[in-house]
């Protein structure tokens, strides 16, 4: 703890170099309006499996390091066209470092490459690699916390495993948040009061996947705000699988009261054709506060039957966020992993985690 100590030290010092702006405005050339993005996520990760105990410095996945630039120029007075270019470039990735493998490489991966049509009176049209429609639905948050407290746990210490020879913690904790992003078309409609609608298809690597979800935001009179949604997707696998068509359903629901108390919850199901693969369930429950720059949040999240039929995997976690400036977040988190499976006993996997996000 003593070198988890210091290094948090240097951590916060080097993040009080002064830094010159939160985006980037790269002008309008030829009507057309160019932005550039750079977000920078680092973090110790600091975890005890109950028989080793290693400190990790990470790039924190619940939001990965990337770049991104964007340009739209207007076609006439209704509608804009715009593209979209996102890539993350994550050194030592927080869900692939264990205690065999210390760092993993730093590898260029796509997030958005896509191009699109919108207006708000017909909607919006994209082509291109980008989310699915109902990718994010199992993710409404209005805690502030999501960088620590993020709705899926095992993106912090996901590849350490129980027992050490046992099952990583991503093989059997997932937030089932359907099918991600993959190049695909989708139409996301115009607002119908505080509802939005959204589909898609596409292509991911040899499956199929077809995604719908509906979107709620909502603030009321008093200063209330909700925020929901709902989703369904089919992945159809190549010809020959016998997984078949896999199905996942779900959607989370979150609430912040205007004296700053929030909650969400979340609840979600995948399963196949496969009958010798049980489906999947998940459900989480989140409770926090949230006043001017602080964000505090407690999580509770349970998968069942995601790598072995009776499979009981949980995960308690405490977060909390400092918003220092708009584009700057400290962080700090602790969660507890258990895994109760039938025939085995698996010690508690603890993980301890500090950083800094700083957007740009």
């Amino acid at each position: 703890m003593n070198i988890l100590f210091r290094k948090s030290i240097l951590l916060v010092v080097i993040s009080l170099i002064p830094i010159s702006s939160y985006a980037i405005d790269l002008g309008t050339y030829n009507d057309v309006k160019f932005n550039l993005g750079l977000q920078i996520n680092r973090a110790l990760m600091y975890v005890d499996d109950g028989s080793d105990k290693e400190l990790f410095n990470v790039d924190n996945d619940n939001s990965s390091t990337r770049f991104n630039l964007k340009a739209e120029t207007a076609i006439d007075n209704e509608f804009t066209l715009g593209a979209f270019f996102e890539a993350e470039f994550q050194s030592n990735a927080s869900n692939e470092v264990d205690f065999e493998s210390k760092s993993s490489e730093a590898v260029l991966n796509e997030r958005y490459m896509e191009v699109y049509v919108k207006s708000k009176k017909f909607g919006q049209l994209s082509l291109g690699q980008g989310s699915g429609a109902a990718d994010g639905n199992m993710e409404r948050d209005l805690s502030g916390t999501n960088v620590i407290n993020w709705a899926n746990p095992a993106l912090l210490g996901g590849a350490i495993r129980f027992g050490r020879t046992g099952p990583k913690i991503s093989q059997t904790m997932t937030n089932l948040d359907f099918e991600s992003r993959y190049d695909r078309v989708r139409y996301d409609t115009p607002k119908f009061g505080p509802v939005r609608l959204a589909i898609s298809y596409g292509t991911k690597k040899d499956s199929d996947v077809t995604e719908a979800g509906i979107r709620l935001e909502k603030k009321l009179e008093g200063g209330t705000r909700l925020r929901g949604a709902l989703g369904y997707s089919i992945e159809d696998t190549e010809e020959g699988n016998d997984t078949g068509k896999e199905k996942t359903v779900g959607g989370s629901f979150a609430v912040l009261l205007s004296n700053g108390i929030n909650g969400t919850v979340a609840v979600g199901k995948s399963s196949d054709d496969d009958s010798s693969n049980p489906d999947s369930k998940f459900s989480s429950l989140k409770v926090g506060y949230l006043k001017g720059r602080h964000a505090v949040s407690v999580m509770y999240a349970m998968t069942k039957d995601r790598s072995r039929k009776g499979d009981e995997s949980s995960s308690i976690g405490l977060g909390y966020v400092f918003s220092a400036k708009e584009w700057l977040d400290f962080y700090a988190g602790y969660k507890v992993h258990s895994l109760d499976r039938d025939g085995s006993n698996y010690d508690d996997i603890k993980i301890l985690t500090s950083g800094l996000r700083a957007r740009f």
